[in-house]
């Protein structure tokens, strides 16, 4: 039986909080990672490529990784983690750090492959998807690409050309079998650079080997597209993406539509946080205040809080608790809900002051969580009264 916690414990307990540079506040990627024993965090907005590793027992800066300027000025955008390695992109490449070796272990230079840098994703195959435009011709082509993370090898897996109605774009895609053949969805978007009350947005399914479409969504949304950061969300066998500021479900296998919620935000929602399935629930944060909790085979709403502006990228399920633990970035709070009931159980506003300000990674081995001020690196862990 765990022993009791003392008295007056915090439920927002820091372990510690580092500086992360001495000279000035930090705007770098919102994404953070952890690995083994550090917690991984990136330079500011005018800095080259910098990996800061942070000790998660001590707080200590074990370490710094800093880019050759003179080969490539530009901060880290994004970036993910499979394994030992840190795939991140900056405005000119994509490159795979070693977090074992410290040592870049492939990268590509994006303006020589005459691609520019769109967003990226992780897949459940364990491939990265880029989403890039390439310049040839008289128009120009979205294309998606598929990377091996360990060797960089990559390939073209779809192409979207250009046409006399526009742009194009698509979003990244998530992974699913049928059949024992593996399959990519995805969303696309035609018109893209007219006004987002004239834009269309497509669903489709691709199989990844034949590359053969096994279904085709035309005009899921016909106004206000959005959702184009992040992948679909899959549950068993429903997919489902947003659109303007609806929720739209569909059989995974055939592309029949199951259900659609819509939620009061006007346009322009699923554009800062991916959506979230864990344990037959779905958790959606449109770019506005409210939290969704919804049936995903069903679309029937379970809760919903209005505390949660602007979440920021990834919400964690914290199973320990049945909490959802996430960064709201309009608040600038690190936010504790109930999962069961939809309950604010906590708002951490600040650390000394400064505001929380980027995602948050957490370690099940030391039940700690890691994040970001702008000033400060800090550990934390919940103590959730009964």
């Amino acid at each position: 039986m765990p022993d009791p916690q003392p008295e007056n414990t915090p439920i927002f307990d820091v372990q510690w909080a580092t500086i992360i540079e001495t000279q000035a506040g930090v705007v770098g990627s919102m994404h953070q990672q952890f690995y083994k024993n550090h917690f991984y965090n990136f330079g500011d907005i005018e800095d080259p490529a910098t990996i800061y590793a942070f000790n998660a027992d001590t707080g200590e800066k074990d370490w710094t990784h800093i880019y050759d300027p003179n080969l490539d000025p530009y901060k880290i955008r994004q970036n993910i983690r499979y394994e030992n390695f840190l795939i991140a992109t900056t405005q000119n490449r994509i490159f795979a750090f070693n977090l074992d070796t410290q040592e870049i272990e492939w990268e590509h230079d994006l303006n020589q492959l005459n691609f520019r840098l769109g967003v990226f994703t992780l897949a459940a195959n364990g491939l990265v998807y880029l989403v890039v435009d390439y310049f040839q011709g008289e128009y120009h082509e979205v294309r998606l690409l598929e990377f091996q993370p360990s060797t960089g090898v990559y390939r073209n897996f779809y192409t979207f050309e250009d046409d006399s109605i526009g742009f194009k774009n698509v979003s990244p895609p998530a992974y699913f079998e049928k059949d024992g053949e593996g399959y990519l969805v995805f969303n696309e978007y035609e018109k893209y650079a007219s006004p987002p009350q004239e834009g269309i947005q497509n669903l489709t399914a691709f199989n990844i080997e034949t590359k053969e479409r096994l279904w085709h969504r035309k005009n899921i949304s016909d106004a206000y597209p959005s959702n184009g950061l992040y992948p679909p969300v899959i549950h068993k066998n429903t997919v489902i993406t947003g659109g303007d500021g609806t929720l739209y479900a569909f059989d995974l296998f055939s592309g029949q539509s199951k259900w659609n919620f819509e939620t009061e935000e006007f346009a322009g929602a699923w554009g800062t946080t991916k959506s979230l399935i864990h344990n037959d629930r779905l958790y959606a944060n449109p770019t506005g205040f409210d939290i969704y909790c919804l049936n995903p085979e069903t679309g029937e709403l379970i809760w919903e809080n209005d505390v949660a502006p602007n979440c920021t990228d990834n919400m964690l399920y914290y199973e320990k608790e049945d909490a959802l633990v996430f960064t709201s970035w309009g608040y600038g709070s690190v936010m504790i809900l109930d999962t069961l009931t939809g309950e604010l159980i906590h708002r951490e506003k600040q650390y000394e002051g400064d505001n929380y300000n980027n995602d948050i990674a957490y370690d099940p081995v030391r039940d700690m969580f890691f994040t970001t001020t702008y000033i400060h690196a800090v550990a934390f862990k919940l103590n959730i009264p009964d």
